[in-house]
């Protein structure tokens, strides 16, 4: 379909109602620019029904559910008694659930995890696995910092870390909790959870300075379990620092080090941030293949959100090379996949941050302004400030 800038309200709709019909069979960008047209028609004209209609269901199509649902509010409010009103009344009572209103990923605090027993413990945590084993090295891992519910974090850590190593074969928690008696490991473990929090703060040369002196601690005592967690931390900080060579530096030999040691969720997270860091360098291919080898083996660990985790980086990878076309086919297969599971709802605002990327790349502007407000709408419910504050910040730069 030849590129065109209509001015006139009926001609954006027309537009609009093309991309749409052709995005039943074809590129998943042809989706994104239904919707941009179909806004642009609403801003000359809200009388507009079939740009409304029609850009409800390209909204719907795109996974971007709060949205679709708006509209679809909105079209019963005003046309009522319209000839699609039916239509849309159906529509709107079959609509899934947005990011922010799906059920979260089952991961109970320690307390709950405490009391369950037998078949329902081990369903329950083997099914969100990788969330576990996410949460206990990191926000239980601060709250025993800060001597909060001990025993219940402890009783909680012990449950997740045997189902790990029996299920998934990952015995790196297990290893970490068998040396957390020793004081130096504990040192360790509280700079490590200071690095994380002052990571979470934005303040990445703090937690690169915390993560290393964890590190340096966990290795005196030869905890390689815990030197490999604060290492990640470590690369991390210098990937949010955009500091590629010293990330991949940082990362060494510790996946080599993480599969011999049979820690299949570090060697994961180790490889998402490799790859990310390979991309920073400026080795788009490098980094694109280090992902896809990642994808690889958090399916075959069966660690779903590790899985949505790095889908978000392939994307982010794929658009930086100028391969919008593959860009747009990864996020969609990523939001479908979020949607048909339980996930944490990062794992959908990462893919929808790196939609906004598409959306720039593809001068939607239009569109780009709803995927934020999909985006900013899925993480209402999320305790971090500083996402929040970047959120509406890039909201603001599209109203």
């Amino acid at each position: 379909m030849q590129e065109v800038a209509p001015d006139l309200p009926f001609l954006l709709t027309d537009f609009g109602a093309a991309y749409y019909e052709r995005a039943e069979n074809g590129p998943s960008e042809d989706c994104a620019k239904a919707i941009d047209y179909l806004s642009r028609a609403r801003t000359k004209d809200r009388n507009d029904q079939a740009a409304l209609f029609n850009r409800a269901l390209a909204l719907e199509k795109a996974q971007m559910f709060g949205e679709a649902r708006e509209d679809w509010e909105e079209y019963l409010r005003s046309f009522p008694d319209s000839e699609w009103a039916s239509r849309a009344r159906a529509k709107l009572q079959k609509l899934p659930q947005s990011s922010g209103e799906k059920p979260r990923s089952r991961v109970l605090d320690p307390k709950d995890l405490s009391s369950l027993k037998g078949r329902n413990l081990e369903t329950l945590v083997a099914t969100n696995l990788d969330d576990y084993l996410d949460i206990a090295a990191a926000d239980w891992l601060v709250s025993a910092a800060d001597h909060r519910d001990h025993q219940a974090l402890t009783t909680a850590a012990q449950m997740v870390a045997h189902i790990a190593a029996v299920k998934a074969g990952d015995e790196w928690l297990e290893e970490l909790l068998n040396e957390s008696s020793n004081p130096e490991v504990l040192l360790g473990a509280q700079s490590l959870a200071n690095s994380i929090r002052s990571n979470r703060k934005g303040d990445f040369a703090q937690g690169f300075r915390e993560a290393r002196r964890a590190r340096l601690q966990f290795h005196t005592v030869h905890s390689t379990a815990g030197e490999l967690r604060a290492r990640l931390e470590e690369a991390y900080s210098l990937k949010l620092s955009d500091d590629g060579q010293a990330c991949l530096t940082t990362l060494g030999e510790a996946e080599k080090q993480a599969g011999f040691r049979r820690y299949r969720w570090i060697a994961i997270r180790l490889g998402i941030e490799k790859g990310d860091c390979l991309s920073i360098t400026g080795d788009l291919g490098g980094g694109l293949a280090a992902l896809r080898e990642t994808q690889k083996e958090a399916e075959l660990a069966q660690f779903p959100s590790s899985y949505l985790r790095a889908t978000a980086f392939v994307a982010d990878v794929q658009i930086e090379a100028g391969d919008l076309s593959a860009g747009w086919k990864t996020v969609m297969e990523g939001l479908t996949r979020y949607h048909q599971g339980t996930y944490p709802v990062m794992r959908a605002y990462n893919l929808y941050a790196s939609l906004d990327e598409l959306a720039d790349a593809s001068h939607l502007w239009n569109f780009q302004t709803l995927v934020w407000q999909e985006a900013i709408r899925t993480i209402s419910e999320e305790d971090n400030p500083l996402l929040k504050s970047m959120a509406y910040s890039r909201l603001g730069t599209r109203l």
